[in-house]
């Protein structure tokens, strides 16, 4: 039992560090960086499990809000999440939640993933309008509509290397939580 639970603490952590280290990988083209954060919030969530992946993105959410610089442009502050762009950080939660529920679900596992993109989408739009001053329109044209096509990808993508990745490992801690 205590080699699963250091096992997992370990594929935890490290998830969390990948999270940190894709939001360094951003381009700013639009309101809100362009980063690969989407695609590991999903791959922890389909890797670990709702649970699992919960936490993770939680100790990358509290590591930024204690100032530790995880979020885009080695940013880290909790004025980083009170910001606009903070509705979206949030919104990582259900999004690694849901793609996790899809790891064990016997519905088709592409719903729980654009369920949970979708409320990730809606917290940082309406964080984003509240934040900014904007109408409901212009926060989900400005903050939203640019990356929601490659925020599906990214979940695809994932949700394919995750698969490749378990079946490759053969590693069945992935598969107990």
């Amino acid at each position: 039992m205590k080699k699963q639970t250091t096992l997992s603490l370990t594929q935890t952590a490290l998830m969390t560090a990948l999270i940190a280290v894709s939001a360094q990988l951003a381009l700013p083209f639009f309101a809100i960086p362009l980063t690969l954060q989407t695609f590991t919030v999903c791959l922890a969530g389909f890797l670990l499990s709702a649970h699992r992946g919960l936490i993770s993105v939680s100790l990358y959410l509290l590591l930024g809000a204690c100032g530790i610089p995880v979020f885009a442009g080695f940013q880290g502050s909790l004025g980083i999440l009170l910001g606009p762009t903070g509705g979206f950080l949030l919104g990582f939660l259900p999004l690694a939640f849901f793609c996790g529920i899809a790891k064990k679900s016997k519905l088709p596992s592409v719903m729980f993933p654009l369920i949970g993109l979708a409320i990730c989408h809606l917290f940082g739009v309406l964080w984003f309008s509240w934040q900014s001053g904007n109408g409901m329109l212009s926060a989900f044209l400005l903050s939203s509509a640019p990356y929601i096509i490659k925020d599906i990808l990214s979940c695809i993508a994932a949700r394919l290397l995750a698969k490749r990745l378990l079946r490759v490992t053969k590693i069945k801690i992935f598969n107990k939580n």
